[in-house]
């Protein structure tokens, strides 16, 4: 019983003595100097820096403002008879007959309608053709025998997804031929 509590004090005695000494790591504030500026110190002014870029000759260039066109208006596409018109996504329109090209306006004319009403209202004239995912995306094309159809129809084809209009993007292969 003597030799465990022999071993316990003396675990004791050099846990407590190994506590008492500091820590050598390399790092901390202690290594660090004792008058250390802010990273701040250390930039150039606005002034250095043109004169730095002067004599490398990176002038900086001027870039011009483009607005880009990102509200509702610029995203949409309208489709009117010039009484009444509806406001769909862009790029949703497969298929427009020569004659019809005036149905689809630059701004919209008349008294805006809800597409479901714009569309029983104008089944003379106008179409859907209910797309797939991937035709959606532009990794499948809309088969050469639809287009066909739809030129024989002669209407306005307005792309659909689950009954709704949609933005069909075209696939990289057509676009590289049209190019």
């Amino acid at each position: 019983m003597k030799t465990w509590v022999t071993i316990f004090i003396a675990a004791a005695v050099a846990t407590s003595a190994a506590e008492e000494e500091p820590r050598r790591t390399g790092t901390g504030p202690e290594v660090l100097p004792k008058e250390q500026k802010g990273p701040a110190g250390d930039l150039p002014s606005d002034e250095l820096l043109k004169e730095l870029r002067k004599k490398k000759g990176l002038e900086p260039k001027v870039v011009k403002f483009k607005p880009q066109g990102y509200s509702l208006a610029e995203l949409s596409q309208f489709v009117g008879d010039g009484e009444r018109f509806v406001m769909l996504p862009k790029g949703c329109v497969i298929h427009c007959p020569e004659g019809m090209s005036e149905r689809i306006m630059a701004k919209p004319q008349g008294r805006m309608m809800v597409w479901s009403e714009f569309l029983v209202a104008n089944r003379n004239w106008i179409t859907t053709r209910e797309v797939t995912m991937p035709q959606v995306r532009g990794e499948a094309a809309i088969a050469e025998a639809d287009r066909k159809s739809f030129a024989a129809a002669g209407k306005m084809v307005i792309a659909t997804f689950r009954g709704n209009p949609v933005t069909v993007l075209t696939p990289p292969t057509l676009v590289e031929k049209t190019q």
